[in-house]
C-alpha cells in the first residue's frame, strides 16, 4: 500500500508539482500540451 501511494505522489510531483503546495492544478494543463 505504501508503494502504490508513493508512486501516486511521484506521479502527482511530475504532473503537477504545484499541486502539493495546494496551488490551482494549472501546470498539469500546460504539461499536457
Amino acid at each position: 500500500m505504501k508503494k502504490k501511494l508513493e508512486q501516486a505522489v511521484q506521479h502527482a510531483n511530475e504532473t503537477n508539482p504545484k499541486s502539493r503546495k495546494g496551488g490551482k492544478p494549472q501546470a498539469s494543463k500546460k504539461s499536457k500540451q
